[in-house]
């Protein structure tokens, strides 16, 4: 019994050890744990957001059910775009600190976006050619081609017939400005 086996040493769950040792001046949250001597508690400025699919316009959830596209407000995405490019014109690229950077970001700046949406964004930009190692690094612009092209390629995989109107209403939800599909 351990933690690879996932039994946490008869715990149940790793809070529920982490418990068990007493360690004084431990404090838990839903996602944290501090020294409360050392630290104070860490704040979250933002719920993460995800619309339900049935307060998503048509082809929108239609897109996000289909590709797995997350399901953020509109408003969102630019913030993903802009918290990415920043990432790549700051760092070395990293896939798993780019998106739990960006995601600290975002919520740093008061949206709460869930890191699934960053590595699904990045994923998209890896799958269309969009490094975020580049030199230069690419522009927000870049990086909602990228997953404007990703999401449409992976719903025509899933045999999704999509008419212009509906790569328009993607193209908007998503911030996608390039005109020329």
């Amino acid at each position: 019994m351990g933690a690879a086996d996932l039994t946490w040493f008869g715990s149940g769950s790793f809070t529920e050890a982490v418990q068990r040792l007493k360690l004084p001046n431990v404090k838990f949250s839903p996602h944290y744990l501090w020294d409360a001597t050392r630290h104070s508690e860490p704040t979250v400025n933002a719920a993460t957001v995800q619309i339900p699919p049935s307060r998503l316009p048509a082809a929108i959830a239609h897109f996000a059910e289909v590709t797995g596209m997350p399901r953020l407000p509109s408003d969102s995405w630019p913030v993903v775009y802009q918290t990415l490019e920043s990432y790549a014109a700051l760092h070395v690229f990293n896939f798993t600190e780019a998106s739990k950077w960006s995601r600290d970001q975002a919520t740093e700046k008061g949206f709460g976006i869930p890191r699934a949406a960053f590595t699904f964004v990045i994923r998209a930009c890896q799958n269309e050619g969009t490094k975020l190692n580049a030199d230069p690094s690419p522009e927000a612009t870049a990086i909602a081609r990228a997953l404007f092209n990703s999401v449409l390629k992976r719903a025509e995989l899933a045999g999704l017939e999509i008419n212009e109107t509906e790569k328009r209403e993607l193209a908007d939800w998503i911030h996608h400005q390039d005109q020329g599909f």
